[in-house]
């Protein structure tokens, strides 16, 4: 068998018969001589030739130059929140204070579509933490924008936010008027199904009118006067708990002392060391014991006692000296 090899092309095979080929390309030069030769008025202009005759039809004969085709500038692509913007909104129940401007937010030239976001983000937690302090201290801010500066208003309240807030103030003080608050809130069910039976007339239509809202301005001050009242006498049944200011510098020469006791007041029970426990009647006679005084002895039981300890005092000296002559001995 022979080599397997590369494959070559039928130019690189030799030439078995050279008269077969030389006959082939005379062949092949005859046909091409034999060949028409096409006339002058069909042959190619030169495109040279072509772009300057079209220029000349372009410019009507070198008269006019012609117009430059601008490209059309597409629309920023810039994020911009004023087409977010809506008409103001009229006013709904229950609004105490007019809507303030949303502010508008323009992306920057070179600022990424991630960074404008986050700086949107940010002024908008601003906004969220300043109407959350407005509405916890009851106060307007403001912020004036060409100065920037900002300045606080106190707002105004309805009658019957003051008394829940002098309530709370009083509750802090004196912890037993939460337990009496809550207590009260089970009982407000009823109350508020009689409220609003009142409220709807007999044609079935609410009272809306300027006649009901000074009906209900009234029994609001009403509830919040009988409130008071009920406060101011919790606190009197628990005058010995109030505290008295102390001015700066003020020296108190001894503990404070009630000279009048308030009603059904036992401050003895209250008091530690003064209450009637079980065990302390046990303890009484022993008490009264201790509490005698001891009377002075006569002159024989003095002498008797003054022989015992002279006689005491001498037995423990020589005990003493034994055993201190007992050790050195040993040694």
């Amino acid at each position: 068998m022979g080599k397997i090899g590369k494959p070559q092309k039928k130019r690189h095979h030799k030439v078995r018969n050279p008269l077969e080929v030389a006959a082939a390309k005379e062949r092949w030069k005859e046909q091409r001589m034999k060949k028409p030769k096409k006339p002058n008025e069909e042959q190619e202009i030169p495109r040279s030739i072509r772009d300057v005759m079209q220029f000349m039809e372009s410019t009507n004969g070198g008269q006019s130059l012609p117009k430059k085709h601008r490209r059309k500038r597409k629309g920023s692509k810039l994020l911009d929140s004023q087409k977010l913007q809506w008409e103001e909104e009229p006013w709904q129940r229950g609004m105490n204070k007019p809507l303030k401007p949303i502010p508008i937010y323009k992306q920057m030239k070179g600022e990424s579509n991630h960074k404008f976001l986050n700086r949107i983000h940010k002024t908008t937690k601003v906004i969220l933490n300043q109407a959350h302090f407005e509405t916890k201290y009851n106060v307007d801010i403001y912020a004036d924008p060409q100065t920037g500066l900002v300045s606080v208003k106190k707002g105004k309240r309805n009658p019957q936010e003051e008394i829940e807030a002098e309530i709370q103030t009083l509750a802090k003080e004196e912890p037993k008027i939460l337990k009496f608050i809550e207590d009260r809130k089970g009982t407000r069910g009823n109350e508020k199904k009689q409220k609003q039976q009142k409220d709807f007339s007999a044609s079935g239509e609410p009272q809306n009118g300027a006649r009901g809202q000074k009906r209900k301005l009234r029994c609001q001050e009403l509830k919040g006067r009988k409130k008071r009242k009920k406060l101011q006498k919790e606190l009197e049944s628990h005058a010995e708990f109030q505290c008295d200011p102390v001015e700066f510098g003020e020296v108190a020469p001894a503990p404070p002392s009630l000279p009048v006791l308030p009603r059904k007041a036992q401050l003895n029970d209250s008091r530690p060391g003064k209450r009637g426990l079980l065990l302390k009647s046990l303890f009484e006679g022993a008490a009264e014991k201790k509490s005698k005084k001891v009377g002075q002895p006569s002159l024989a039981k003095q002498r008797i006692l003054e022989d015992e300890r002279l006689r005491v005092m001498a037995a423990y000296q020589d005990l003493k000296l034994r055993r201190k002559f007992g050790k050195t001995e040993n040694l």
